[in-house]
């Protein structure tokens, strides 16, 4: 608090790698699409990243889907089902509406992501409620194993000072409930 009564929020991110419910959620959604019965479990021991922890699923091996056709199947998903935006280059562009929804805020959340077969792999960038699509936070990954077909999932947060649109949300509701205090007491 500046001695003009202004109100300074920012928040500092540092580089962490989440492997945990969040991520679990989605592969378990993305499991559920397949009509697979596989398990997943959060903060496992990266098949990828030997010493790091993902989200990772048991073996695959009752649904269609295989490791071969699971990116084409993923892309379908994003573009059908979540009615996301193919892109001319390939990318393709989601908006969230629920998934701040989870925090209370109810906010849009916005996403690209990459899908590179030569890698079995999808980089999801995440710009948070930065429609602009130019304010990276966070990059999710999944890698598409074979033998045996296994999904995996780990999100690594950008690090960085954020004081954009969601900080100031959350500033100004606690500032209101503060006011709204202050004029019930007096």
């Amino acid at each position: 608090i500046h001695s003009d009564g202004r109100v300074e929020n920012c928040v500092d991110f540092h580089e962490v790698r989440s492997s945990g419910p969040l991520l679990k959620g989605l592969l378990e959604k993305v499991i559920g699409e397949m009509g697979s019965k596989a398990k997943v479990q959060a903060n496992q021991p990266s098949v990828k990243d030997e010493g790091s922890l993902s989200a990772l699923t048991d073996p695959i091996d009752d649904a269609t889907v295989t490791a071969d056709t699971y990116l084409d199947f993923f892309k379908t998903f994003l573009t059908e089902t979540m009615q996301a935006t193919e892109l001319p280059d390939g990318t393709i562009i989601e908006e969230r509406t629920g998934m701040m929804d989870l925090l209370g805020l109810g906010a849009k959340s916005f996403s690209k992501h990459v899908l590179k077969k030569e890698e079995n792999h999808i980089y999801c960038y995440e710009y948070g409620q930065d429609e602009s699509l130019t304010e990276m936070i966070s990059v999710t990954h999944f890698q598409i194993h074979k033998d045996p077909f296994r999904l995996e999932a780990w999100n690594i947060q950008v690090p960085g000072r954020r004081a954009g649109t969601g900080q100031a949300t959350a500033c100004k509701n606690f500032m209101d409930a503060i006011m709204k205090s202050m004029e019930e007491g007096a």
